[in-house]
C-alpha cells in the first residue's frame, strides 16, 4: 500500500546533501552605525542610541529598543526604520502620535536634525558618519528605562511641572479623542 502511495520517508526527501559551504553564519554581525538618535524632555538630553541597519522601536514597555515610561507614550509608539542610506520614522498607530518638526506623520523619511515629538519627550535624528579607522566603530544599540520621576530636575519646582503637565494632558487627551 507504501508503495502505491510514493512514500518517501523524511530524510529521504529532504537536501541533506548539501554541501557546507552553503550554510550561512547565523550569529550577530557587528554593524557599523549609520545613524543617531538623542532622547531628550524639556531640552535636557536624557540619552541617546546608535542606529543599525533594521528596526529601533520605541514605546512605553520594556520589550522596545528605547522605553520611555510615560503616560503620552503608547506601547509601542514608533520604529525607526534604518538602511545604509536612509532613516524613515513610522508610527506604530500610537494614541497620541507621532510629530515631525511639529507636523504630525505616519510615515516619513528623516533629514539630519529632524525632531521626532513623543508626548513630551523630543528625539532627535542625525546621520552617523563612518570613522576612518576601522578601530574607531562603535556598535549596537542598547535598552533605555527611563521614567517621568527620572527626569525631574528641581524638587523647588514641583507645582509648576505639574501645572505643566495638567496643561500638556488636556492637550494630548484631545488628540487621542479625534476633536
Amino acid at each position: 500500500m507504501i508503495g502505491e502511495l510514493q512514500w518517501q520517508e523524511y530524510a529521504g526527501r529532504t537536501h541533506t546533501d548539501l554541501p557546507a559551504t552553503r550554510l550561512d553564519d547565523t550569529s550577530p554581525q557587528a554593524c557599523p552605525p549609520v545613524g543617531r538618535v538623542v532622547l531628550s524632555k524639556r531640552g535636557v538630553a536624557l540619552d541617546h542610541a546608535l542606529l543599525v541597519p533594521g528596526r529601533f522601536i520605541v514605546g512605553r514597555t520594556t520589550d522596545n529598543d528605547m522605553q520611555i515610561d510615560s503616560k503620552f507614550v503608547s506601547r509601542h509608539h514608533m520604529q525607526l526604520i534604518t538602511s545604509a542610506d536612509n532613516c524613515y520614522v513610522e508610527d506604530l498607530n500610537s494614541t497620541n502620535g507621532v510629530f515631525l518638526n511639529g507636523k504630525r506623520v505616519r510615515r516619513h523619511k528623516l533629514q539630519a536634525g529632524d525632531v521626532i515629538k513623543l508626548g513630551m519627550h523630543e528625539i532627535t535624528y542625525s546621520p552617523v558618519d563612518l570613522p576612518a579607522e576601522p578601530g574607531d566603530e562603535t556598535h549596537a544599540t542598547r535598552t533605555t528605562v527611563l521614567k517621568d520621576s527620572d527626569t525631574d530636575l528641581d524638587s523647588d519646582d514641583d507645582e509648576s511641572e505639574s501645572d505643566d503637565e495638567e496643561q500638556d494632558e488636556s492637550s494630548y487627551s484631545s488628540i487621542a479623542r479625534g476633536s
